[in-house]
């Protein structure tokens, strides 16, 4: 149960924490008002989450019952009084620009920074699960304490905002060029000065909310929800193109190369593309998809317009979706602007979502920075400063060709072919057998055909080598909506699992001690043995996927 406090302003990301949970796998999460987290409320719930806010000394004492008679409580940030009552050491001091320590972590020993400022406490009796430091102090950063009957694990800082400041930025940062490129306002703009440019090469915020499950589990085992619809996948390669006024024929040549892959790619369309509606109906049928790649008029064909104000972004985006469907009939579900311009901290989000558009790929690494520009591969719902969550999944893209390879771009790292095949396939690599991380690329056709071919081909080779399916960014958002409507719940003795709508494939990960039932393979995640139990799913209808053990 996650407890949620609506009129706080320190709660304010509350509910993006349920979307790191549910990226997670985990289904089964209710929502409670702080007013109405009584002792009988929460008392039937195996882990009750509490996010930094303001409690009450009623409340704290509910909380303690609940440990004690053992309960599970994990909290945030909690204020000393809360801490100090559930046995923490508080010292009444933070730190700030701290960086998060995994020593146990599943991918390793690895760090990453916190964008937030950190209580600080001593151990007491505690158990140090990871630790942060600043300059020369090393803290603990969660640990675990057990009180009564029960555990309390307890994070020095707001989880949930860390997150999401590390996948779309600095806030104080919105509206500034601030990268030294040329002029284009991008997300990437959004990362300078927080994001070191060697450790994009690591999904951070992938390895938190992994990690963040890992405790969850050693809490409670619980099912979860596996990242993809199979068992044997540990990633997909999502392929994307961008259009930028390729011809008919290096569209063609792109298509029957993707072909010998099993690939398929969502090509985004752009103003005056070379590309007629009657082209679409073949291509669609080989699996490919269509949407619109919005751009400024004074971006065709001259190039790119550095000082395009701002408030006409809301305008371009407006006409290029209606004139996209008028031409080609096919609606706008994914989209990646031209030039990957901006808007804002996450108002070009809000603008897309009002035009039903449900996934987007903007944020895409540009100089300085090398991929996992947001430390994910992962598509979560984008979440404002104030903590309201926006309908349209953030998809961040790995990279695009250009900004590696290309001669004379200012935004190119202008590598080798053969370095960037090197680099790339160790990404490729750690994020189907470390990570477990989706990987997202772009390729035009005119630099496919042109330039790029090898580097691309490599991409494809890699996720044949890794057992990747290669997807349209379409395909990835029909998964990415069918996985969101999945449910698994213990119902009695029975571990049932259910859907909305019908799912083909659905891979659930079940604790050792349950009875599995069906389809089962034995796979080992994050070092960890999990029964793995896929099924079929029908629309409105659920099924026994385990009993207890």
């Amino acid at each position: 149960m996650l407890i949620i406090h609506p009129s706080d302003a320190s709660a304010t990301y509350s509910h993006y924490l349920r979307e790191i949970l549910s990226v997670e796998g985990f289904s089964d999460v209710q929502t409670c008002s702080v007013e109405q987290a009584t002792s009988a409320r929460i008392a039937t719930h195996s882990i009750v989450f509490v996010v930094r806010m303001a409690v009450s000394r009623a409340f704290r004492e509910v909380c303690e019952r609940y440990v004690r008679n053992g309960g599970n409580l994990v909290l945030f940030h909690p204020d000393d009084a809360f801490a100090r009552a559930l046995g923490l050491v508080p010292t009444h001091k933070v730190l700030v620009r701290a960086l998060l320590h995994f020593p146990t972590a599943p991918t390793g020993q690895e760090s990453a920074p916190l964008h937030i400022p950190a209580a600080l406490w001593q151990p007491g009796a505690s158990t140090v699960l990871a630790t942060m430091s600043s300059g020369t102090m090393t803290a603990p950063a969660i640990v675990r304490h057990r009180l009564g009957a029960g555990t309390v694990l307890a994070f020095a800082y707001e989880f949930a905002q860390t997150i999401a400041r590390t996948r779309h930025g600095d806030p104080a940062l919105t509206g500034m060029s601030s990268g030294g490129l040329d002029g284009v306002y991008r997300p990437s703009e959004l990362f300078v000065h927080q994001l070191e440019p060697l450790r994009s090469k690591v999904p951070m915020a992938d390895l938190m909310t992994a990690h963040f499950a890992l405790l969850l589990e050693d809490l409670v085992p619980m099912p979860r929800v596996w990242y993809y619809p199979c068992a044997v996948h540990n990633s997909v390669l999502i392929m994307t193109s961008d259009d930028d006024w390729s011809s008919p024929a290096e569209f063609r040549q792109m298509i029957d190369a993707m072909s010998r892959y099993s690939a398929h790619c969502t090509f985004f369309l752009v103003a005056q593309s070379n590309i007629t509606p009657g082209a679409l109906p073949t291509w669609q049928a080989e699996g490919h998809s269509f949407s619109v790649h919005p751009s400024h008029r004074e971006d065709i064909g001259i190039g790119l317009a550095p000082d395009v104000p701002t408030t006409e972004y809301a305008g371009m985006l407006a006409e290029s979706i209606a004139r996209h469907t008028r031409v080609y009939g096919t609606p706008v579900r994914t989209i990646r602007n031209h030039a990957v311009r901006w808007n804002g901290y996450v108002d070009a989000a809000r603008a897309l979502a009002t035009h039903g558009v449900r996934m987007e790929f903007n944020y895409l690494p540009v100089a300085p920075f090398f991929w996992a520009l947001c430390g994910s591969g992962r598509p979560m719902r984008f979440v404002d400063a104030d903590g309201a969550v926006l309908d349209i999944y953030q998809q961040p893209t790995s990279w695009t060709e250009e900004c590696l390879i290309h001669p004379e771009y200012v935004f190119s790292f202008k590598w080798t072919m053969g370095l960037a095949i090197a680099v790339t396939d160790e990404y490729i690599d750690a994020a189907a057998s470390r990570y477990y991380s989706p990987v997202t690329i772009n390729s035009h056709p005119v630099s496919f055909v042109g330039y790029s071919r090898p580097l691309i081909e490599a991409h494809w080779q890699a996720a044949e080598r890794n057992h990747m399916p290669i997807l349209s960014a379409d395909e990835w958002l029909d998964w990415t909506i069918a996985r969101e409507q999945v449910r698994v719940a213990w119902v009695g003795n029975d571990l049932r699992i259910g859907a909305d709508c019908a799912v083909a494939e659905v891979t659930v990960l079940l604790p050792q001690d349950a009875a599995a039932v069906g389809r089962v393979h034995a796979v080992t995640r994050w070092g960890r043995a999990y029964q793995a139990v896929t099924v079929h799913l029908v629309a409105g209808e659920s099924q026994v996927i385990a009993t207890r053990g």
